[in-house]
């Protein structure tokens, strides 16, 4: 649309708004402001700790147990229903608080025109309509239609996923279908783009939710997360156990009436509550709340701001992390890493992001820091190189220490410094780009040579700057050289651009010229050519640019990359051989997509061309096309914020577990649509932290992979605890069952049971809930991917260890009662006993399911000591205590009832032992057989990479080694 027909409909002119008509229609468009999801307020946290399962067959008994006069149980049990609920509600609220202080402003502040005068107002006040006037560095506050530009280029990658700064126009663009996609839409500026070169003016069209960061906040805004797998299994644990509940008492209540040992109503009813608190694990609930609680502060010290718990379970079974390339993988930051001259010298360089401290490779293969570079050290040819990078620029680096964080200082007035120890004296110093940043990148390179611009600018005079154009892709700017008034014209460019201009090249010289150029290309660089021409005296700045720009002499080529970031390659390592495929989605082209992509171990050298894709293409398949792919593509360039969302359906059609990561607002809402929704906090927009369940606070890719090490980790703790709380429920509600049915009074009272369930339980499965990492917690071999909670072996343990226990308790409360001269209180003691110290044992069981309680390490399981010691220490005074012991219902045994105590807990642990001999035994027969069917071509295997599967023990073994060697010595590892 012309700009005449954007005023003409917004009611507006060139010079905006007047300050009545501005007012009427921020009343009506409301304020300029995305409304971001917010967060769950305290009462709905509350219903949604208190409303599941478990807690209502609680609240059950809690009813039942104030109907059948029991006032004592039911304190208790209401007591424990609300501490599971408020370990929940402070964790989850810690979190929203946590993620409200990464909340930023997007643009405080706009200068805009009133009446023909240019005022500042605060952003949120913009009215559609209004005017605004933007320059470098600023932030556009609202989609804008611009009609005036001065060499504008804007940063658009948040939107996008472009990391090449825009150039902007005020030409009009045909799109009657409003099919031109947002990135090529050239004459517009979009809210919470920020302005990286020139500056411009421009309509306001669209404010808040209308804008195109509001829609992508509003896309975001009501969506709702699935439960995930681990809340959903817990949900069908409970109703499961609902379901025995209401069996066992209903048998129960049959025992009673058959043996008419007690009426249904109350004594009925009462040791029906006993049987409702026996099969319901009541402190689950809250361990397994402690637990992620613990693992979320853990993860805290990495770096890692975990917004909601349910997400550490999905960690654990990630299967796919889909992850943006730029500021994700990569450091988001230019640098000039190659200098090739026409002379053939090829200069490197290294260092981090805009610093000009580093090292600098020689032609002749010496390594030198940048202070050791003095005049001698520059050549004729590479002076001229460097004073094009200098000159032909128009951004510049500032510096920033944590002490002065708004006191920005440019490269320049720090150049001194970095003859300190080269550059000991930066350590603590920030350098951002102010401006383009692939300029900024070339200022650095100038620095690191020591060539200064304040130098430069002081022998160079400008006289005209012909700016880049995506028409034409180059920059130039004519010089005159003060001591002599030497006119000079300085261009840079994409190098197709730049040659045809050159003077004439034979066959050879051009050819070496492309040819370093596709080898510095193929590393993944950014390749820009650099040239000059002579001009006479009598230039003058009216001359057309087609006829200056002709007849340049070709001086050399700079790279350019986005370097990734330290440990990505490693943490990518490690994903592999934990089973995990990782994804590139990013906006770049193609090939930088593929060479970053193959640096960092995304694709192997001879990738096959189905692992490679462009959006166009992808965006074309339909969801059955994409099922049709054996594997889907590891890298997607070019890719939309559609791609990204379709990328993770099609990954979820497949049973995937899905992580996407990214930062910009384009990334929301594929991020929000993941099992695992992660955002960096440095260079996240807020939309993407919206949208995100994790927060990465470093912005690294590693702490990614540390926080899937993490969740694996609670979620093989959770199993261990999960088996130690469901055998003390099948032990109790076997003994009081099966004690009923055959006639005899409950083993155990509902005091003995909620202690028993809270008390003694607890200690034991916190100390699970905080092992450490297993070694091979990261290898696929050992540790399978999307591996089930509920296993077969997982299950078999819980009913052996289960009717074991319950067995033994049983058969110590009839032998008490009939053979050893113990009353009903004494032999209850004994049953009681018998559980409680059986079960603190049951700890270490469970602390190595496949091995023996006394493997390595035995002794250091200081947490599993104390927890047995509380069991004891608890248990016994409970006997002697008279206000105790009346509660309990129970009376101290006599010295046989001891003894058969002893022999139970001997009787436990040799059977333990010879079971988990068994049991590996077993595992290994099946795993041999599976094995041999193998290799006989019976079983299909699985082919996650589209590779030829290892066959052989030594590439197992090899897999083995890469995952613990690379997270023994890696910062972020544990294991």
């Amino acid at each position: 649309m012309e700009v005449e027909e954007v005023l003409s409909k917004l009611g507006t002119t060139i010079n905006g708004l007047d300050a009545d008509d501005a007012a009427k229609r921020l009343e009506i468009s409301g304020p300029n402001v995305i409304q971001g999801k917010e967060g769950m307020p305290l009462w709905k946290l509350v219903l949604h700790q208190t409303l599941n399962v478990m807690n209502l067959v609680l609240t059950f008994a809690t009813v039942l147990a104030i109907i059948t006069v029991q006032y004592i149980d039911a304190g208790v049990i209401a007591v424990i229903i609300v501490i599971n609920a408020l370990i929940g509600i402070t964790q989850e609220w810690k979190s929203e608080k946590a993620m409200d202080s990464l909340k930023k402003m997007s643009a405080p502040n706009s200068k805009v025109l009133r009446n023909g005068t240019e005022i500042e107002i605060p952003s949120s006040q913009l009215v559609p309509g209004d005017v605004v006037a933007v320059a470098i560095g600023d932030r556009i506050p609202a989609d804008v239609r611009l009609f005036k530009t001065t060499a504008m280029e804007t940063d658009e990658a948040a939107l996008t996923g472009e990391s090449n700064p825009v150039e902007k126009k005020i030409k009009s663009i045909p799109d009657p279908e409003n099919k031109v996609p947002i990135g090529d839409r050239i004459n517009l500026g979009y809210m919470s783009t920020t302005v990286t070169k020139g500056k411009g003016k421009g309509i306001v069209i669209a404010t808040g939710q209308s804008t195109q960061l509001g829609k992508i906040a509003e896309s975001i805004k009501n969506a709702k997360k699935e439960k995930t797998p681990l809340q959903k299994k817990i949900d069908k644990l409970g109703l499961v156990l609902v379901i025995i509940s209401v069996l066992s008492i209903g048998l129960v209540l049959l025992g009673l009436w058959a043996h008419n040992t007690a009426e249904i109503y109350p004594e009925g009813l009462q040791v029906g509550v006993v049987v409702a608190v026996a099969l319901i694990p009541e402190g689950f609930t809250a361990i397994m709340t402690l637990t992620m609680t613990l693992g979320v502060k853990r993860m805290a010290k990495r770096n890692a701001l975990v917004r909601r718990l349910a997400a550490l379970e999905s960690l654990g079974n990630i299967t796919d992390i889909c992850s943006d390339k730029t500021g994700t993988l990569t450091q988001g930051k230019m640098v000039a890493t190659d200098l090739w001259l026409t002379t053939g010298d090829h200069y490197k360089f290294s260092g981090e992001g805009y610093s000009p401290t580093g090292k600098v490779t020689l032609p002749n293969g010496k390594e030198i820091s940048t202070s050791e570079l003095n005049e001698n050290s520059l050549t004729p040819e590479l002076r001229s190189v460097l004073e094009i990078c200098m000159l032909c620029n128009n951004s510049d680096v500032a510096t920033k220490t944590p002490e002065t964080p708004s006191a920005p200082r440019k490269v320049s007035d720090v150049q001194v410094e970095i003859q300190v120890e080269d550059g000991s004296e930066l350590k603590n110093l920030e350098y951002v780009a102010v401006g383009n940043y692939t300029e900024a990148a070339l200022l650095v390179l100038g620095t690191k040579m020591n060539v200064t611009r304040d130098e430069l600018s002081a022998k160079f005079q400008r006289i005209v700057e012909y700016p880049f154009d995506s028409s034409v892709k180059m920059m130039s700017v004519a010089v005159k050289r003060v001591e002599d008034d030497h006119v000079t014209l300085l261009t840079k460019g994409a190098i197709d651009r730049i040659l045809p201009l050159c003077q004439e090249l034979d066959h050879t010289e051009e050819h070496n010229i492309r040819e370093q150029s596709h080898q510095l290309a193929a590393q993944g660089l950014r390749v820009l050519a650099l040239a000059s021409r002579n001009l006479t005296p009598e230039f003058s700045e009216n001359v057309p640019r087609i006829e200056v720009e002709k007849d340049l002499v070709f001086l050399g080529m700079v790279g350019i990359k986005d370097p990734p970031k330290e440990g990505t390659t490693d943490a990518i390592r490690i994903c592999h051989a934990a089973g995990i495929e990782v994804h590139m989605v990013t906006g770049d082209h193609p090939k930088t997509a593929v060479a970053i992509a193959q640096q960092i171990g995304i694709l192997e050298k001879n990738f096959s061309e189905n692992s490679v894709t462009t959006s166009s293409e992808f965006d074309s398949l339909t969801p059955e096309d994409l099922l049709t792919y054996r594997v889907l593509p590891l890298v997607i360039a070019r890719c939309s914020p559609q791609s990204k969302v379709q990328m993770v359906e099609a990954l979820h059609a497949r049973g995937k577990v899905v992580a996407m990561t990214g930062d910009g607002v384009n990334d929301a809402p594929s991020i929000s649509c993941a099992d695992v929704g992660i955002s960096m906090a440095i260079s996240g927009s807020d939309a993407s932290k919206e949208a995100a369940d994790i927060i990465l606070l470093d912005d690294d890719f590693a702490t990614l992979v540390y926080a899937i090490q993490e969740g694996r980790r609670i979620f093989e703790n959770i199993r261990k605890f999960l088996v130690h709380f469901l055998t003390s429920n099948v032990a109790e509600g076997l003994a009081l069952v099966l004690g009923i049915l055959i006639g005899l009074p409950p083993p155990l009272g509902p005091i003995q049971i909620l202690w028993v369930n809270l008390i003694t339980t607890a200690p034991p499965s916190a100390a699970l809930g905080v092992e450490p990492a297993s070694r091979n917690i990261m290898n696929k071999e050992k540790r399978p991917i999307g591996e089930e909670l509920f296993t077969y072996s997982t299950l078999v343990d819980i009913a052996f260890y289960g009717l074991y226990m319950g067995t033994l308790v049983l058969v110590n409360f009839i032998i008490n009662m009939s053979y050893l001269g113990n009353n009903l209180e004494q032999s209850r003691a004994v049953a009681y006993l018998t559980l409680t110290l059986l079960l603190v044992l049951h700890g270490y069981n469970c602390r190595r399911l496949g091995g023996s309680m006394f493997t390595k390490g035995f002794l250091k399981a200081y947490g599993f000591h104390v927890s047995f010691l509380v069991g004891v220490a608890t248990s016994f005074p409970t006997l002697y205590i008279e206000p105790l012991r009346v509660l309990f219902a129970h009376a101290p045994p006599n010295a046989y009832g001891y003894t058969s105590l002893i022999v139970a807990i001997v009787c436990w642990i040799g059977v333990c032992e010879v079971y988990k001999v068994v049991r590996r035994s077993v595992r290994k027969l099946i795993k041999r057989r599976k094995l041999r069917e193998r290799r006989m071509g019976r079983i299909e295997i699985e082919d996650p990479y589209g590779l030829a599967p290892p066959r052989e023990s030594t590439d197992v073994l090899r897999m083995t080694r890469i995952s613990q060697d690379v997270t023994r010595h890696h910062p972020k590892f544990d294991v």
